[in-house]
């Protein structure tokens, strides 16, 4: 059985004419009214904060620029997709990880997204600019177009701190090493009860400065700009089509 989540209870108010974007300015013109969140008075507190409930929150934001969006998704717990890599493969390889978002295109293409929260007890001499990069890397294996990973800081973490620890790792991932991931690191804010997404750009190794957007400002999109590498390897294309068996984002 697929492991079939209700996240009814989260209540969102999103407008059919919402439009969003991230990295990229898009010329043109909409109106939009924020996407909503019903939140506690305290439930922006840095250890109140759930990853999990972000996923939740930006797929809500963006659903209306995809085809569709998957969240949570867990080859591990799908018997579809472990039998379709034993009848092709003969074996059944790791499933890991989770996967935190999925984003199929109008286009047809099919990007994953690993979103990590940092927290204020997370930032340190010992703050791990990392975070994350093990997952991405990982879902390269999965077959996606596309992989990208999003780092979300709370809004109690002083801005320098936070585009230190972001640029530290844009200039890590595309500079020093040019593993072919997608990039971004946000600062998330409330503004009475509704969720911000403010975009950060790096400048160099140490600094950078927030956009003057958000992220569900119309004039943003989401671009991708790394393709797979692994994308023609045949244990690729099977895990692709495992996938595809048990969530069926391509139809």
């Amino acid at each position: 059985m697929e492991n079939n989540k209700d996240y009814s209870r989260l209540k969102f108010n999103v407008p059919e004419e919402f439009a969003t974007t991230t990295i990229a300015i898009q010329q043109q013109s909409s109106h939009a009214t924020q996407a909503k969140i019903e939140v506690s008075e305290n439930e922006l507190n840095s250890n109140n904060l759930k990853e999990r409930e972000l996923v939740k929150l930006l797929e809500k934001q963006l659903r209306y620029k995809f085809k569709n969006i998957f969240i949570h998704k867990n080859p591990v717990q799908s018997t579809t997709a472990k039998r379709y890599l034993d009848e092709n493969l003969g074996f059944i390889p790791s499933l890991q990880p989770e996967i935190d978002m999925i984003f199929v295109e109008n286009t047809g293409m099919v990007n994953a997204i690993e979103v990590k929260l940092i927290k204020l007890k997370d930032i340190g001499q010992r703050a791990r600019y990392y975070k994350g990069l093990e997952q991405s890397i990982a879902l390269l294996r999965y077959g996606f177009d596309h992989v990208g990973l999003w780092n979300i800081f709370t809004s109690d973490i002083p801005i320098d701190k936070i585009n230190e620890y972001g640029a530290q790792t844009c200039d890590f991932l595309r500079d020093k090493l040019k593993i072919p991931l997608d990039f971004t690191y946000f600062r998330l804010i409330q503004e009475k009860k509704d969720f911000k997404f403010q975009i950060l750009q790096p400048t160099s190794n140490n600094t950078g400065f927030i956009l003057s957007k958000l992220l569900d400002d119309p004039q943003f999109k989401i671009e991708w700009r790394y393709g797979n590498p692994l994308l023609n390897t045949p244990i690729v294309k099977t895990l692709r089509a495992s996938l595809n068996s048990y969530i069926k984002f391509e139809q």
